[in-house]
């Protein structure tokens, strides 16, 4: 599947390869370094999304966030270099969208707190544990955007175990919708939590 690159920057849209570059002997091809690995896994799935349309960017009181799906999991044992690297890539990315209006509205304050559920479009299936670090970046750049006032426990509930969408055709992305606590919702995930 080709991948849209009209308006992405250019210095995001030099790191995909091109056929020509592809092709040669693979003796030939330096290997890569695990920074420009991890790299070229975000930057196809930013672009990816950033040449979506428009998505839908809220149903009724949820707020819903497409953005690509950072390649740091919980088994990724990088150079602390490398992670500050991906995670300040990853957090470009973001304003990128933001720029975009891809985004949802930020509230006029943050939501105290969210309810969240997750789908994760993925190239082969996953551990949960894994799945659940590689949604941290994009959660911390949501309370940074002042969408909700932290990631918490306190502020901020997983509603459900993620969902997994396995598709080799299509790179991978997250899906995130946010949502307020209706009645007592917020009261019985916290009799979930073990008291000391």
């Amino acid at each position: 599947m080709p991948i849209k690159t009209q308006g992405v920057p250019d210095s995001l849209r030099s790191r995909i390869p091109t056929p020509q570059q592809e092709k040669g002997p693979p003796d030939l091809k330096r290997k890569k370094s695990n920074t420009e690995r991890l790299f070229g896994q975000l930057d196809e799935s930013f672009i990816y999304v950033f040449g979506l349309p428009i998505p839908k960017l809220s149903e009724g009181e949820t707020l819903i966030f497409v953005l690509p799906l950072s390649p740091l999991s919980m088994n990724s044992s990088v150079h602390w270099r490398t992670k500050d690297a991906v995670v300040n890539r990853f957090e470009a990315c973001f304003d990128a969208l933001q720029s975009k209006w891809a985004l949802p509205k930020v509230p006029r304050s943050p939501w105290p707190r969210v309810l969240a559920s997750y789908t994760f479009h993925v190239t082969r299936k996953n551990d949960i544990s894994n799945l659940m670090g590689r949604a941290k970046i994009a959660e911390d750049c949501i309370v940074r955007g002042r969408w909700v006032r932290d990631d918490s426990p306190s502020h901020w509930q997983w509603e459900s175990v993620p969902r997994q969408i396995v598709s080799a055709s299509t790179p991978a992305h997250l899906i995130i919708r946010l949502r307020e606590p209706v009645g007592d919702e917020w009261e019985k995930f916290n009799q979930l939590e073990v008291k000391p």
